[in-house]
């Protein structure tokens, strides 16, 4: 019962991965329509001539596998069972102590033969042949996988090409830069005229001013300001003074942001609902912290170089692929043809 209900349970997350489950849910629905499909297939017994096709369009004598039910012509094997199950509840089910369950399934494979009966007697010539050619597409598809599964092998990426990638590309492992810097920034959400306020007078800070001392001025004028004063990377402030600091180099001042913001530009956690709208920054010092040491990127080099690895393995099992088989170009034959149609032309005139 348990082995059942986990079956059961992995089928209900794959619903929309494939018609098979959708045909399951209404065979749960109407259970009782079982009975009815042997009643009703058992007019048509299995015949065993060599033309007919299989659910997945062999022919019988190319198929091994136990017929089970008849569709017109298309006959539906355990095959077929077995590789739905596969693709609605994986490989590792196991339904041999299930039977009731793996019965419902079968009866979704036979009332989902009958609708695609319908539907192909239902389309176009046109709508037939690109109905042909999404199939051929996606055997086509199915068979280079197949190909590259067994002609291609996983190629590591070697300690030796990490570090002639980590060497070759310096600048991709900057470990960036540490800023010290002022800001000034108001305290409390600003009314309009108090934002226009603030924006004029810290578009007259200067590099040369003492801000600390102009910040206290403000704050008896009555001002919500405040200055604060620290030492990071840009990278871990948060917005929009991350950018202030980042695009502002050492000896120069921001650009006055004056923008509503979610975020407090303070340098530590304040309440959600407290908004900066005005702040400016001034880059007293910029520190270079070298270079980030191969370990500490080697695991990003190796992510970055694996895709270049595969797609190499695939152009070596495409070269030798193409070396086993007669590639001619009709376009080149084609556009041969009709010069020698022209020019007999030309001649006859």
């Amino acid at each position: 019962m348990i082995r059942r209900l986990a079956a059961i349970k992995k089928m209900m997350g794959c619903y929309t991965r494939s018609v098979f489950i959708i045909l399951y849910i209404a065979t749960l629905v109407g259970c009782d329509d079982a009975s009815s499909t042997k009643e009703k297939t058992s007019e048509h017994p299995v015949s065993q001539n060599a033309g007919e096709v299989d659910a997945s369009g062999n022919t019988t004598a190319a198929v091994d596998s136990k017929p089970l039910y008849k569709v017109n012509d298309a006959v539906i094997r355990e095959q077929d069972v077995q590789l739905a199950i596969e693709r609605t509840l994986g490989n590792s089910v196991n339904l041999q102590d299930d039977d009731a369950l793996e019965e419902k399934i079968l009866q979704s494979l036979v009332q989902s033969q009958a609708m695609a009966q319908m539907a192909l007697s239902a389309m176009s010539e046109q709508e037939k042949q690109k109905l042909e050619g999404h199939v051929s597409a996606y055997r086509e598809e199915q068979l280079v996988k197949a190909y590259l599964a067994k002609h291609t092998k996983p190629v590591p990426v070697t300690a030796e090409q990490v570090q002639e990638y980590y060497q070759a590309h310096p600048e991709e492992f900057s470990a960036g830069v540490r800023k010290t810097f002022q800001v000034i920034s108001n305290t409390e959400p600003l009314s309009p005229e108090q934002q226009q306020v603030m924006v004029t007078q810290l578009g007259k800070l200067t590099m040369e001013m003492d801000w600390e001392a102009q910040t206290r001025q403000w704050q008896q004028q009555k001002l919500p300001i405040r200055l604060q004063q620290t030492t990071l990377k840009p990278e871990l402030l948060p917005e929009p003074l991350r950018s202030l600091v980042a695009k502002t180099t050492a000896g120069n001042l921001s650009q006055v942001f004056a923008e509503q913001s979610t975020e407090t530009g303070d340098l530590s956690p304040t309440p959600a609902n407290q908004a900066i709208t005005v702040m400016r920054v001034k880059v007293l010092n910029e520190e270079s912290l070298g270079q980030q040491t191969l370990p500490e990127v080697a695991g990003r080099i190796r992510q970055k170089l694996a895709p270049l690895r595969i797609q190499q393995a695939i152009k070596e099992a495409a070269k030798k692929a193409m070396a086993q088989v007669t590639v001619i170009d009709l376009r080149e034959q084609t556009s041969a043809a009709d010069a020698l149609d022209l020019r007999q032309n030309i001649e006859t005139e």
